[in-house]
């Protein structure tokens, strides 16, 4: 990597639709008037987010000649452009199409339907995949293909509902992700081993500094305390293991890039006294401007570890 001093060296573009949600999303977030920095709604419908990222890079190739000789290394340097295309499944859909790879697995009929051949009964009438599929059938199913088929993934937890026992979403939150994990490992058993990089990130994590660090608080052992912890990943990954029954670390020892950090996609609340000017008491606010924390990191993260395939110069 360059030295400090240096621009920073990845540049990430988007055309067409997704320029424009993304500039109307920071719009919203990073505007200097607070009335105006409100939280975006959670996703209502599926949609396709296209990416390209650009950072220069020395090229290592290596080779063998037709009889297994390894030939010299090349290297040169070059420009690197990466095209990322992810998908943005409200969360609803997205637990249906987990429990919908989960009774596949269970009924052994994941391969039917990969190869897209008669389901049993009982899960086309559960998820709506029967002769006259529904439209929330048609978002499940292509929720659920693209996890099956998808080389790296970025899978985001709230990180206060994960530890937190008396937070309301806590059970769903750690028994999903949980769920989401194992079902993972439970794909690569039955040979589908598509996926080779999963970035977990720990969302809102600097809601876990709020907490005073006592010896009789569990809730904080083994959970950042400063904001300099928030860049220890093995603490990280450690927390996620905890919470999961050690699921990322079964996936990490078949032979997947296991990669988990703490993020915070806009740096939090920052305390506030209340201001006379606006009418409200709240004292907590979302600092301006953003302060994203760990979230580039996590992109290049999980491409680094993925198999990027040329597609030509």
């Amino acid at each position: 990597l360059p030295d400090q001093t240096s621009p920073f060296p990845f540049v990430v573009r988007a055309t067409g639709k997704t320029e424009r949600d993304l500039n109307e999303f920071r719009y919203r977030v990073n505007n200097s008037d607070e009335r105006l920095r409100g939280q975006l709604g959670a996703t209502a419908v599926q949609s396709d987010i296209e990416l390209s990222m650009k950072f220069s890079a020395t090229i290592v190739s290596e080779a063998r000649d037709f009889f297994g000789f390894r030939l010299p290394t090349k290297e040169r340097d070059s420009t690197v452009r990466v095209n990322i295309q992810t998908f943005d499944h409200p969360g609803e859909t997205f637990t249906r199409a987990v429990d919908l790879l989960r009774s596949l697995i269970g009924q052994g009929a994941l391969d039917d339907f990969v190869s897209e051949r008669p389901l049993p009964k009982a899960i086309q009438e559960e998820f709506g995949l029967g002769p006259k599929v529904s439209t929330r059938g048609i978002n499940t199913k292509r929720a659920a293909q693209h996890i099956l088929h998808s080389k790296s993934m970025v899978y985001i937890v709230d990180s206060e509902a994960l530890i937190n026992p008396n937070s309301e979403a806590n059970k769903n939150v750690q028994g999903g992700t949980e769920k989401f994990l194992v079902m993972l490992s439970e794909l690569r058993e039955h040979g589908h081993k598509d996926l080779e990089a999963l970035q977990i990130a720990l969302n809102r994590a600097d809601a876990l500094l709020q907490r005073e660090a006592t010896k009789d608080n569990s809730l904080v052992r083994g959970t950042p305390r400063s904001w300099d912890s928030l860049a220890d990943n093995e603490l990280a990954l450690s927390l996620i293991n905890k919470k999961t029954s050690l699921a990322p670390q079964v996936l990490e020892d078949d032979g997947v890039a296991v990669d988990t950090r703490f993020v915070c996609n806009f740096g939090g609340l920052l305390d506030s006294p209340p201001d006379d000017d606006i009418d409200t008491k709240e004292t907590e606010k979302p600092p301006y401007p953003m302060l994203p924390v760990n979230v580039m990191e996590s992109m290049i993260s999980v491409l680094m570890n993925s198999n990027l395939r040329s597609k030509g110069e």
